[in-house]
């Protein structure tokens, strides 16, 4: 993939309408990724991580925090 940029986020807000959750993340390096053989779909990445996989990775962060509470 062609990397089109690089930035450090200290701060981060999201919605996911499927979860009907908003999340925040603190200290978030995004890339934002051209696809190689498809030059017009991007791919933005959190942390190294696709941007989905790690939106799911904090909700079930958060669903465990909830339920040792």
């Amino acid at each position: 993939m062609q990397e089109l940029g690089e930035r450090l986020y200290e701060i981060i807000y999201f919605f996911s309408p499927g979860h009907n959750q908003e999340f925040t993340t603190e200290n978030v390096n995004l890339k934002i990724e051209k696809e190689q053989d498809n030059a017009d779909k991007l791919h933005p990445n959190l942390n190294e991580m696709n941007i989905s996989e790690y939106l799911r990775q904090k909700f079930n962060d958060l669903q465990q925090a909830a339920e040792q509470t």
